[in-house]
């Protein structure tokens, strides 16, 4: 799912994302390896559209290491 995608099937989302801007680089989700963004959600580093979940920074994998 794109950010796009799941903005218009979330409406309740705090802000639409959909600008690679909104990317964080360099991480990917350790659940399914997509990339992650900018969250909204306090006190979280970033979130996963795909699998609807938010990260603290330490939980996530950084490219080149994940198995």
């Amino acid at each position: 799912m794109t950010p796009e995608e799941y903005s218009k099937s979330n409406p309740h989302s705090m802000r639409s994302v959909s600008h690679k801007e909104d990317i964080v680089k360099g991480y990917k989700c350790p659940k399914c390896g997509r990339a992650v963004y900018k969250t909204d959600t306090k006190g979280y580093f970033a979130q996963c559209f795909y699998c609807d979940e938010d990260f603290y920074k330490f939980e996530l994998d950084i490219y080149g290491r994940r198995n």
